[in-house]
Formats: structure tokens, sequence, C-alpha cells
């Protein structure tokens, strides 16, 4: 049939088309215009089995369908060799035109237009869908056929144009709520432009194969990978967020059990985008936690059209494993109604048989090319140990109740909980270390993220090393703190500053009065004393407005307690081993003083006029207060610690100082000179005044006698005391 006449489908409604086209041959030279329809199933115009022919000007214009909103060609031949203009269609698939083992044939010098044109799912301009083995068939001779290698969309064939020109097919503003903006399915991108019957077309004209058959113009945006895509064929990798389908290997390096990232994008047919699930395959041990090993099939799914990175993880005991990551072939989260359309006709004259032919867009045998992820296992971290193929929690960790440890962007990490303290020893000894108190004022006061072999994340003050016990590389103590700083040696200077403050303490000292004989200043020496020992539950850092009061109360209990009390730097290299020698200097600094105003007075009677009645009294306070420091200091030179670590190894460490091994040489010196000053002056000092009520009261001479020389002292402190209680 062949008609010059205008054709106008316009503004109707129907449960299944208004124009149907079925085996036969039509031809339109005058113009056609399908709008504004509706049509519950199928398009405004179907054609089954055909060949149409457009020689005018074709207009489908706002129609909406069922299936497809304009145009609904299966099986048949479409001949387009003017102007054709598609707009403003919509369809669930193929928003203007759906072919069905179809080829539409495009005049050298026709115009094809499709704008704004939607699809709720695939193909918001175009959706093609092809037979397995191919579109439609063609004779051979001796009444066989064989299936014909063709595109979809084409170039007419016609040998009398004389120069070489292609069609133009633009597409603008079409949009598809899943994939292919512009076109959806068939090979366009693999087709080959020239067979026998475009000779010498093609003798003129070679053109390549792929999309360069094609000028695709007026794209809503042009970096929308999934333009022109169609079923998911194969998984690329990416690079910077570009699929890079020539590659084939990616080496990755991980811990086993550690999760990694992959930049993976699913294309179809000529490398566009589409959403798919990707099918990973590898050898190991099996998991059920989106890990793979051997027998492994976990499909994973890319919702986005673009790049995703996609999370995988190995377990597995062996040095190396091998991924290969293919294509799922069935579309995403897409019913078969959705998107599947199924022709089945007799075809004759294969071999006199009959034959039924299936399509379907949903289940397609396609090739899938995989690629391949080659994966190196690092032996598991400091702090892990490898269970079941997978890195977690040393055994030394979970019998401590520590059972977090999980790696972050390739970073070991474990979860230590307040107060302990885990990290490496400065030997080889062990592969790791664990203590469950961190000392005093070291050690970060809240649960923290570490590296078993870089622990000093958990030391606070800009200390390091075992149980944070040293400064940083570089970094000097600051007397009167924990923390640790950039000093310099003119900070020596502040000796001159101590001398006058000891002689200071004995002058403000006598001046006062403040003598142990008064029973308030011995209650506010035991009250400093306790203050002292636990400042960071009485006196707590703050940043409030109450900030200056807590730092003056103290700055004045360490006075108390002859301390500093204000952080200062000392000189450059400063140490906890060298802070601890300079903590005897001061005390017995103060010990020389009273000596020294002893020997005076016994000399001088100037000296004994100058100190007043209550001398006595006075210089036993300070014996007293230098008593309670080298206490302490005592304390601390002869505080250890044992460290526990794998494969039972244990190790002694001085508490002040981890980094130092209990009983190695430097602090033998230190142990030993502590003896010494606990055995000289700690010990009869505190037997004397302990046992003072009983010794008073010996039967003894020489006892007696002796007491008799020291008890101006002995009174001075417990005159302020009951008989039944002076023992305190």
């Amino acid at each position: 049939m062949s008609s010059d006449s205008k054709l106008a489908v316009l503004d109707n409604k129907s449960d299944y088309y208004l124009l149907r086209f079925e085996t036969s041959t039509v031809i339109f030279n005058g113009t056609v215009r399908i709008a504004n329809n509706s049509i519950s199933d199928f398009g405004a115009q179907t054609i089954v089995r055909s060949t149409v022919v457009f020689g005018g000007n074709l207009e489908v214009v706002g129609n909406r369908g069922g299936l497809t909103g304009g145009m609904y060609v299966m099986n048949s031949d479409l001949f387009i060799t003017n102007t054709a203009s598609f707009s403003d269609n919509y369809a669930p698939n193929g928003g203007a035109l759906t072919l069905i083992s179809s080829v539409m044939y495009i005049s050298p010098n026709a115009t094809v237009d499709f704008t704004s044109n939607h699809a709720q799912f695939l193909g918001g301009a175009i959706y093609i869908s092809e037979s397995r083995a191919g579109i439609g068939f063609k004779e051979e001779g001796n009444g066989k056929y064989r299936f014909a290698d063709i595109c979809s969309i084409q170039v007419m064939p016609d040998n009398s144009f004389d120069i070489c020109q292609f069609f133009s097919l633009t597409f603008n503003q079409n949009k598809a709520g899943r994939a292919g903006n512009a076109i959806y399915g068939g090979r366009t991108s693999a087709c080959v432009p020239c067979d026998s019957s475009l000779s010498s077309f093609c003798a003129k004209c070679p053109v390549p194969h792929g999309s360069e058959l094609f000028h695709y113009n007026g794209l809503n945006d042009s970096s929308d990978l999934s333009n022109f895509t169609s079923d998911p064929t194969r998984v690329c990798f990416c690079e910077n967020g570009i699929p890079d389908c020539y590659k084939v290997l990616n080496t990755i390096t991980v811990h086993p059990g550690e999760h990694f990232n992959l930049s993976l994008v699913i294309v179809g047919y000529g490398l566009g985008t589409v959403p798919g699930s990707v099918i990973a395959k590898g050898s190991g041990s099996v998991s059920n936690e989106n890990l793979f090993g051997s027998k492994f099939d976990e499909a994973q799914e890319i919702r986005e059209t673009a790049c995703k990175d996609v999370t995988y993880s190995v377990v597995s005991e062996k040095d190396k494993e091998q991924i290969s990551l293919a294509a799922d072939s069935q579309l995403l989260n897409l019913k078969p109604a959705e998107v599947q359309a199924i022709v089945d006709y007799e075809q004759t004259g294969w071999e006199g048989k009959n034959l039924n032919i299936y399509y379907s867009t949903v289940y397609v045998s396609s090739f899938h090319i995989p690629v391949f992820v080659e994966v190196s296992l690092l032996p598991c971290p400091v702090g892990f140990q490898l269970v079941r193929g997978k890195c977690v929690c040393h055994q030394i960790l979970q019998d401590n109740n520590i059972d977090t440890c999980f790696f972050s962007n390739g970073t070991a990490l474990i979860l230590r909980p307040t107060p302990y303290w885990i990290g490496l020893p400065n030997d080889t000894n062990s592969s790791i270390l664990i203590h469950p108190h961190c000392p005093f004022d070291y050690c970060q006061s809240e649960d923290i993220n570490i590296t078993a072999d870089y622990p000093n994340t958990q030391c606070q003050y800009r200390r390091s090393g075992v149980l944070c016990g040293s400064c940083r590389e570089g970094l000097s103590m600051i007397l009167g703190s924990s923390e640790c700083n950039t000093c310099s040696n003119v900070y020596l200077v502040s000796i001159g500053i101590f001398l006058f403050m000891g002689v200071a303490l004995v002058a403000m000292v006598t001046l006062l009065n403040m003598s142990v004989s008064v029973g308030t200043l011995n209650g506010l020496i035991l009250f400093a004393n306790i203050l002292q020992a636990n400042k960071t539950t009485f006196l707590p850092p703050t940043t409030s407005h109450t900030s200056v009061l807590i730092a003056f109360l103290s700055a004045f209990i360490a006075w108390l307690n002859l301390d500093l009390g204000i952080p200062m730097c000392f000189f450059d290299g400063l140490t906890t081993y060298a802070e601890t020698w300079l903590q005897f200097v001061f005390p017995l600094y103060i010990l020389a003083l009273v000596g020294g105003i002893i020997i005076a007075s016994n000399y001088s009677t100037r000296v004994t006029r100058l100190l007043g009645t209550n001398a006595v009294s006075v210089l036993a306070t300070l014996v007293l207060l230098s008593y309670t420091k080298i206490l302490r200091i005592l304390i601390t030179a002869f505080s250890f610690t044992t460290l526990t670590g794998s494969q039972g190894h244990q190790s002694a460490v001085w508490l002040a100082d981890g980094n130092i091994k209990y009983f190695e040489p430097k602090h033998t010196i230190l142990f030993l000179v502590a003896l010494l000053v606990l055995l000289l002056l700690g010990v009869p000092y505190t037997v004397t005044l302990t046992a003072a009520p009983w010794i008073q009261r010996s039967r003894f001479k020489w006892v007696s006698s002796l007491y008799n020389r020291f008890k101006p002292l002995l009174d001075a402190y417990m005159g302020p005391y009951k008989d039944s209680h002076r023992y305190w």
C-alpha cells in the first residue's frame, strides 16, 4: 500500500493500539502525525512483521503507552527517508520507539530528532530488543536461511549518493529512569555498516566499526555514561571516576579479612553504563560476611550508572588469591514483565520445519568477559592473629577482654579501653605487650583506637614509649608536671631561684612560727599529702572559670610538699629518670639548711636569738616536710610493674618509665641510692617518731640518755597530742 495523503492519529485513548500494520508493506509519502494518544498496552502505532516507509514528514508527539510510547516495531523493517520528530512521549520502556528484532533504516539525507522523551525504566528515546542469535534472517539460497548480524539502526541502502554522508540522528533532553537515556539495547557500537547491498557506497565511504558510524548530537548531559547502553555484558575497572575497560587485571595488597574497595562499573554493548550485579568468584574458605573464598559466588549490586566503590574482603590462609569479576546477565531489580517482550511466530523455509523463536531482554545469553583482581595477602600485623583465614585480635588481647580489632583505610587498629596500655616492647621477645593500668597521668583518659606498632596515640602530654614513660623525640620533661615540651639549657639559671626558695622557705616558717607544735599545721600537712597523692581526683584540670582557682590550690598543695607547683623547663633533654634524681635535691637541700642552722646555733648565740624560742619546732617542721617529700621519691624509685606479652612473655619495668627495665644498670644505681636514703633517713626517722612514746618509758639508761638528746625535737611532734595518741 502506498499513500501520498496526510495521516493524523490524534487525542485518542485505547486499550491496545490505534494504528497497526501486520505482514504488509506500507509507504507513506505524505505527512504522518501521531500525537497526544494514550494507550494502555503497546503503542500508538504497532508494526508487526511488516515493511513501513515514511517518505514524508513523521511526527510522533505526546503519546503515552503501556509498552511503548509512540511506535512499537516488531520483527519488521522501518524506513525513514525525510524527517522524523519524536518528542514528549512516555512509556515504561522506549519512550518514543521500541524495536523488537527489527531494523530502522535511515536515509543519508534524512533528519531524525528525539526530544524530551521519557521512559520509566529503560530507553528514554529508543528501546531495542534483539534475538539471542541475531536480528532477522537472510536467504542463502536452496531454501535455507541464516541469521543476519545486522544493526538495529543503519544507513539505508542507496548507491545513488556521490558523496560520503551519514544520517543525522539527534537526541536532546531524553531521560530513562534506570539506564539508556537515548538508546537502550542493541549492539549499535559493534555494527558493521556495510554489506553486499551497499557495496558501491561502502567503497566510496569506508567507515570503521563501532560508534563512529553514528553521530549523536545534542545530548542532555554528555558526561552521563548511560546515554547509550544495553543489557549488562561486562564489568570494568574505573580510574578517577572514568571506566577503563581495557584494564583486565588489578592488583591489591591487604591483610586477610581486611575490606578493600574496587571502583567498578557495569557496561553494556558500546561500553555504556548500566545498573546490575557483579558476581565475584575466587578461591579460599567459605564465608557468609560478603567475603569470598572457595566456591564463593557473591553478587553485589551496583544501582548507579556511574563508577562505584564496591567492598570486598578475602578470607584465606594463602599468600595470594585471585578474584574474577563478571556482570550478571540479568538487569538489576527489574521483573521480567517490566522489560520482556516475547514474540512467537512461525518461520517456514528452515529445512522444511517450523521454527519458534523467543526474544527476551532479561534472559539474554551473552558472553561475559571477566576482569581479574590479584590479591596479595600480608601477614597479620602486630596485635592480630590469623584465625580461619582472617586477622582478628591477638589472644593476649582477648584474654584481657579486648576484642575490637579492625582495619581502616589499610591501617590495623585496636580499640584500647581506659586505662589499658597496649604496645610493643623495646626488644623482640614478644609480639605485643599489655598492661591493665597505665601509670597515673600518662595515658589518654578515654577509649581510643591505636596501632600496636605506634602506641603513642594513647599517650597524653606528648609522651611516648612503653607505658608512655618518656617524652617524644626532641622534647623534655617539664618540672612540676607530666607534660613534655621543647626546652633549652637557658633554664638552668633557675637553679638560683631554687636556692633562694629554700632560704625563703626556712625564713617564712621561722618568721610566721609555722611549726608542727601547732596541731593545725600537722593536719594541714597531712591534708596536703593526701591531695598531692590524688591531685587528678581532687584537683582535675579544667577549662572553666574555676581553672585559675584550681591552679592556685594545686600550686599551694605542691609547695607544702616541697614541689615546684608551676610547670617549667629546666634543661634540654630532661627525662623521667633524671627528674627523679632531681627530686632528691630540694628536700636534701632543706635538710642541709636545717643542719647548717643547728651547727650555727651551736657556735653562735646571735643565730640562736634570731631563731627565737621556737627554733626546734621550726626545724622539726622543715624536717617533716622534707621527710614526706623523700618518702614519695623513694616510692617512685622502688615502684615496678610487670608487662604481660604473648607466648607467656613477662617483663618487669620501672613504673615511672616503662622504657627502663627494672634492675637494669641505670635503675640499679637509683634503687641502691634510694635504699641507702631509706635506711639512713627514712627508717630511723619513722621508727623514732612512731615508737617515741614507748622509748620515753624505757627502763634502759642508755635509751633514756639517747632519747633526752632528741627530746626537744620529739616533743615538737608529740606536743599537740594527748599521751594516749602521741604515736600518731
